[in-house]
């Protein structure tokens, strides 16, 4: 979990609500990076929304540079996230 993450999303002008808390949930989870492996299964449970919701949300945030797609991890079995917070990672 990252502290300075969680800060940043919480300081983000999200104007939809349930992406808002993806956003939160994934932040959540966020290492090294600003990666963040994340399975729809973990997101539903953390945010207590439907799965259509969730990837609403996942859509949302993309769309708007919150977050990038790095495609799926095959050793994890999920999606791989990257918080764009305007710095450069690493």
């Amino acid at each position: 979990m990252s502290l300075y993450a969680l800060s940043w999303s919480f300081d983000q002008k999200v104007k939809s609500q349930s992406a808002k808390l993806v956003l939160l949930a994934l932040c959540d989870g966020v290492g090294t990076g600003n990666t963040v492996f994340a399975s729809l299964p973990v997101l539903t449970r953390k945010t207590s929304m439907s799965r259509v919701k969730v990837l609403q949300g996942l859509r949302y945030l993309e769309r708007r540079g919150f977050i990038l797609s790095g495609g799926r991890d095959a050793v994890r079995m999920c999606r791989v996230y990257m918080v764009n917070d305007g710095k450069e990672s690493g």
